[in-house]
């Protein structure tokens, strides 16, 4: 006898197909593989950064060492630089000359001459690089401090060592204070500045100290209006200021001097 069950289900033998659990299991698979290869990098990374490799910030530093203002100015000097720089510095002798003719005693015009070329020459070679070099400050210092003591030899009865070191050492102290509070000057400006400041104060103390308050205010006259402009240039070069500031200077005392009677 056989038994047959109507009542009973059919029983569906073929396996059940879970896909709506196949996308999760892939995602979860993709997110470990992720982790794994962060993981490998940055254990490839860390070495890296430990043995000494530059990071992005030090890249940064160093393309802007290479491109920026440096111990070696924006570019090395060319021929043509020097040309220019001579052309300067004749136009700034014959400027301070001119003005040290109407205003200025016989016996101090060299002393002016040498004023007027090497701020001239040095202030064209700051403008092209946004350096003063020690080299070129050391010629024109010697230079200077010999035409005083030629000065003082030829005229005896002028009183010019004393009023030109006591300036020189004024501006190059003022020069520095400006520089460690402001950031206004550069290591070339308050190595120059001494130089001009003896040169004047040997006409008259005065002078000198017009000359430093003409080239504060030429200076910040100019990075006003490189501000206002929008020049992206970085830095804005003193001496071609100080040689246009020494001739005003010396116009100017000269011409309250017939005025004052001083």
């Amino acid at each position: 006898m056989s038994t047959v069950l109507t009542d009973t289900a059919p029983i569906d033998i073929q396996a059940s197909v879970t896909c709506p659990d196949e996308p999760a299991t892939e995602v979860a698979a993709s997110r470990r593989t992720e982790a794994t290869t962060a993981e490998t990098a940055e254990a490839y990374t860390e070495p890296a950064a430990e043995s000494g490799e530059p990071s992005t910030a030090a890249h940064q530093k160093v393309e802007e060492d290479k491109s920026g203002f440096n111990d070696s100015g924006l570019r090395e000097l060319t021929s043509q630089d020097w040309l220019f720089a001579a052309t300067w510095g004749i136009a700034g002798a014959l400027a301070t000359t001119a003005v040290s003719v109407l205003f200025v005693p016989v016996h101090l015009m060299a002393l002016t001459f040498v004023l007027g070329a090497g701020l001239g020459m040095l202030g064209y070679l700051d403008y092209c690089t946004q350096l003063i070099r020690n080299a070129h400050n050391i010629v024109f210092g010697t230079f200077a401090a010999i035409l005083l003591i030629a000065t003082l030899i030829i005229s005896p009865a002028s009183a010019i060592l004393l009023p030109a070191v006591i300036a020189a050492a004024a501006s190059f102290v003022f020069m520095l204070v400006l520089a460690m509070y402001t950031g206004f000057a550069g290591g070339g400006d308050i190595k120059i500045s001494p130089i001009p400041a003896a040169l004047l104060a040997a006409i008259s103390p005065i002078t000198a100290m017009m000359w430093l308050l003409f080239t504060f205010t030429l200076c910040l006259a100019a990075m006003i209006s490189a501000r206002l402009t929008g020049s992206k240039r970085k830095h804005v070069a003193m001496a071609p200021f100080m040689a246009v500031a020494a001739v005003m200077a010396i116009a100017i005392y000269g011409l309250l001097a017939q005025v004052l009677g001083i």
